[in-house]
């Protein structure tokens, strides 16, 4: 019986296959930080990680290729939230400091990781439910705890005229 690892591996490439037919390319180096670049339609993942994690990594970019081609199909927050599929990069059109933005790009994150599920179903790969939401959860984490770090941003002036005591 193959290891797991050789699963996983094996499921790398189907992914690979997977991302080349929706015209994205696989870059697999040290050092990466796992994402998927829209513009370039490239998807960088740290090779580093063991095939588990590498594969859980891989699935969740491709969850995000899913999410946003059906977001902007059907005409769902493209314009704030995914406008990288129009081919503008994000950080050009929208706020990041924005309590929007934050919870926008939260909000993505978790879709992505539905969608990877779905996508498992759909190319009848094989995962470990308990330990992909582990993956899911530490990476949810850590953005809200890097954006919890940047301090309370306020939705609008009205909110903190209101905090103030003044004019509502």
């Amino acid at each position: 019986m193959a290891s797991l690892d050789s699963v996983y591996v094996f499921q790398i490439k189907t992914l690979e296959r997977w991302l080349k037919k929706n015209g994205y390319l696989l870059i697999m180096k040290k050092g990466l930080e796992d994402q998927i670049h829209f513009v370039k339609k490239c998807v960088y993942i740290n090779i580093k990680h063991k095939p588990e994690k590498r594969f859980c990594y891989l699935l969740h970019e491709c969850g995000h290729l899913l999410y946003c081609r059906n977001a902007a199909l059907s005409n769902r927050d493209v314009p704030l939230l995914y406008p990288h599929v129009l081919g503008v990069d994000r950080a050009v059109c929208v706020n990041q400091r924005t309590a929007i933005f934050k919870s926008s790009s939260v909000i993505e994150e978790v879709n992505a990781w539905m969608c990877a599920k779905d996508l498992c179903q759909k190319l009848n790969l094989y995962y470990n439910n308990e330990r992909l939401n582990r993956y899911m959860y530490k990476a949810l984490y850590t953005y809200i705890y890097e954006y919890g770090k940047e301090g309370y941003i306020r939705w609008s002036r009205k909110q903190k005229n209101k905090e103030k005591g003044g004019k509502k």
